[in-house]
């Protein structure tokens, strides 16, 4: 008797489901790391946006274009950064030196709650003889 020997070629339907199911983790897995990425990055770019604008203002505070005396401590405002418009408020207070105010800085975007960053800088009033 002549044994017949038998081949198989190709996969089985188990197997093709496993692989499938294989791969649906796979991408299920690259998707949400993904959009984690991204929430991710958008985070960092208003971190980055509010944290520009705080820089900016802290600057034009030093360089006299915006006005802080003692008696008006509390200024706000609008600036545009990144397509977005960024409300800030500054805050002056007295330190140990009379000579030195202590600027805070809160930055958010316009119509959002809460801050996204908060900055210090410091004031030297010029002193006039």
């Amino acid at each position: 008797m002549a044994r017949e020997i038998k081949s198989h070629f190709g996969f089985t339907l188990l197997e093709v489901l496993i692989a499938l199911v294989i791969l649906a983790l796979a991408f299920s897995t690259a998707f949400v790391l993904l959009s984690a990425t991204s929430r991710h990055l958008l985070s960092i770019q208003d971190k980055t946006g509010a944290t520009w604008v705080g820089l900016n203002v802290i600057a034009k505070a030093q360089l006299g274009m915006i006005s802080i005396t003692q008696t008006n401590t509390n200024t706000n405002g609008i600036d545009k950064m990144f397509d977005l418009n960024w409300k800030w408020n500054l805050n002056a207070y007295p330190t140990a030196n009379a000579n030195v105010l202590r600027m805070t800085v809160n930055v958010q975007k316009e119509n959002a709650k809460g801050n996204i960053v908060q900055l210090t800088g410091y004031l030297v009033k010029s002193s006039t003889p």
